[in-house]
């Protein structure tokens, strides 16, 4: 199951508080939902919970409505989904319903500006009906993929009562409300009753934080273990030179135990290198020795061409 089937299916097994708030959660569903050019189809979905809290509701709220109808077929456009199709009965409780839920004044009259648990509800049918949400894996975007501006106008008035930042583009014949910021998203299922889902994001959230610290160390690390191994050859090279050459007899006897530390353990960090001598000297002081015993091998080598 996807991530944005698995917020649906918390939300869709969330009872309402009251009978308004049903009203108004089966109004949001109906009319954001996508619905079959063919007769007397309420709404088809991928998400039988979407269906199930319908068939239950409806029966419910509407008095003296038969029972409604349930088809399923295979979606095309995927592999493996079933597509679920509610039908009302009759013409008459197709009209009995959408009379009921779809009147062109429907915000006015749930008091969707006046109620604040009414607006819960109301988004959350939204989301059952037309909402989606990537794998918070691979990308942090919920979205509202709407028929027509109208409804972009509806629930963005309803989304500015929270402050959430979603944005609108166009995508094929739709309008999209979406939003990117994982702290939002993470409030807006909270706000719908999607917790579950909320606290999924954000343990998502700091693995990533965590892996991406973990390889930020490790590159940190090969980097500089490269910087070692780079330096430490072009040491133990001067190193050599001088052996060949027999200045490395006369150098001071510092340079000289630095010297051999370094060629007999050529992995060895300066810090290492210091707490090798035993002598009560500094990783720098021992940077200081090592560029030192370069600069008389570069030196010499000028002075033997």
């Amino acid at each position: 199951m996807s991530f944005s089937l698995k917020v649906k299916d918390e939300l869709s097994k969330i009872a309402p508080k009251n009978k308004m708030g049903a009203i108004v959660e089966i109004a949001a569903i109906l009319k954001f939902s996508k619905s079959l050019n063919k007769k007397n189809c309420l709404i088809y979905s991928e998400h039988s919970g979407v269906i199930d809290f319908l068939i239950d509701y409806l029966s419910m709220e509407v008095d003296g409505i038969s029972p409604l109808i349930l088809a399923t077929s295979k979606n095309p456009k995927r592999r493996n989904n079933i597509v679920y199709c509610l039908y009302a009965k009759n013409d008459h409780d197709f009209e009995l319903i959408r009379n009921m839920f779809l009147s062109e004044d429907f915000i006015h009259l749930h008091k969707l500006e006046e109620d604040s648990e009414n607006r819960v509800s109301f988004l959350r049918g939204a989301f059952l009906a037309c909402g989606s949400m990537n794998d918070p894996h691979k990308e942090y975007q919920l979205e509202f993929v709407l028929n027509d501006y109208e409804q972009v106008k509806i629930l963005s008035h309803i989304l500015s009562f929270y402050n959430f930042s979603f944005k609108t583009i166009e995508r094929k014949h739709y309008f999209v409300l979406y939003v990117k910021d994982s702290e939002c998203i993470e409030d807006i299922l909270t706000l719908m009753g999607a917790t579950k889902s909320s606290l999924s994001i954000m343990q998502i959230k700091i693995m990533k934080n965590v892996r991406n610290k973990i390889n930020r160390v490790t590159n940190c690390e090969t980097a500089n273990i490269d910087k070692t191994i780079s330096a430490s050859y072009k040491q133990i090279k001067n190193i050599n030179y001088l052996i060949e050459t027999g200045v490395f007899e006369t150098l001071p006897d510092n340079l000289k135990k630095t010297a051999e530390i370094r060629k007999k353990y050529p992995e060895m960090s300066l810090k290492e290198i210091a707490t090798e001598l035993g002598e009560n000297v500094t990783k720098s002081c021992i940077n200081h020795r090592l560029n030192k015993i370069n600069k008389i091998a570069d030196l010499s080598r000028k002075e033997n061409k």
